[in-house]
């Protein structure tokens, strides 16, 4: 017979001990369990053999096998013999004691709770909280500085905590790149085109020391004028065409804009300035009537005079950090 026979059956029956002991978690907290390893010579099935309640108001779930005392523990054959005579004994009578048993017990319960951690500890799929609010999220999160987003919402749709995980990588990176702001807008706003137009124009203020004045040097840092161009430090953000619907989202009062802000403000240099360019699907326009229904006649935003027809359905939200 091989003899890795028994360890295989043995690692096997541990997965199942450990999946059990999840579950348990999720019906209560670990804490008011305790794990005896049931002594005996035999490997029975299933693995937790039965559950009880004892004096103190802890529940003992009684496995068979695992502990210092079970069928594969470390104590000697002899000793187990006498825990198992004492453990038979103590189920027959309810009046005697299992003084042996209960001070191994301490030892069992110690060794299978920890056994269960480690296992736990490599599987964050099972740890991670619906909110997003397990130690490991909170960790990854803290990258980010988002920590302190507080948001119940069971939805992952709609719950910001869990929307920004999966783009804790790339804010937390301090390479920051416009494929890489581009692929985590994408992919935030599925379905949405988003393109990002790079060096765009912009004029900036030229600070009070570097101004040419009368009584200054003509050498040096002296630049004519108040302000001066610059095409390094702006950059655009195109989203659309799109259906008015998502077009709405992404106005200032819609919820597509908050995200969309607080993503790049996260990403962004506090040095690049930026804006957002909306646009609609010119046959997506509405007519702009005077006391229109809906939301769809909003003048300047989603329609405009004269008729709509000669406007390509494009306006610029500018954006400073």
């Amino acid at each position: 017979m091989n003899t890795d026979e028994p360890i295989n059956i043995s690692r096997s029956a541990y997965h199942h001990l450990l999946w059990a002991m999840y579950l348990l978690s999720k019906k209560a907290d670990l804490s008011q369990f305790r794990f005896y390893a049931k002594p005996g010579l035999v490997i029975t099935i299933p693995e937790i053999d039965h559950i009880e309640l004892s004096e103190t108001g802890l529940h003992e779930v009684w496995i068979n096998f695992g502990g210092i005392d079970g069928i594969n523990g470390p104590l000697p054959l002899w000793l187990k013999e006498v825990l198992s005579q004492e453990y038979d004994d103590a189920r027959q009578d309810s009046d005697k004691k299992r003084p042996l048993g209960d001070f191994i017990n301490i030892f069992s319960h110690r060794l299978t709770y920890y056994l269960y951690r480690a296992w736990l500890k490599h599987k964050p799929f099972l740890m991670f909280d619906p909110l997003g609010k397990d130690r490991l999220s909170r960790l990854l999160l803290s990258l980010t500085h988002q920590m302190d987003i507080q948001d119940n919402n069971q939805s992952y749709i709609s719950n910001k905590r869990l929307r920004f995980l999966p783009y804790v990588a790339a804010l937390g990176n301090r390479s920051q790149s416009s494929n890489m702001l581009l692929g985590m807008l994408r992919h935030f706003f599925k379905g949405i085109p988003i393109h990002i137009k790079m060096f765009m124009k912009r004029f900036i203020d030229t600070p009070e020391e570097y101004q040419m004045c009368m009584g200054k040097r003509l050498d040096g840092n002296m630049i004519l004028g108040q302000r001066m161009p610059d095409i390094s430090g702006a950059f655009r953000i195109i989203v659309g065409p799109m259906k008015i619907d998502d077009y709405e989202r992404f106005l200032p009062n819609g919820p597509y804009y908050k995200d969309l802000v607080h993503l790049v403000q996260m990403f962004v240099s506090q040095f690049l300035d930026w804006d957002i360019e909306l646009r609609l699907l010119k046959k997506q326009i509405p007519r702009f009537e005077i006391g229109g229904k809906g939301n769809h006649s909003r003048l300047g935003f989603n329609t405009w005079l004269p008729p709509t027809n000669n406007h390509d359905g494009v306006i610029v939200i500018q954006k400073k950090n």
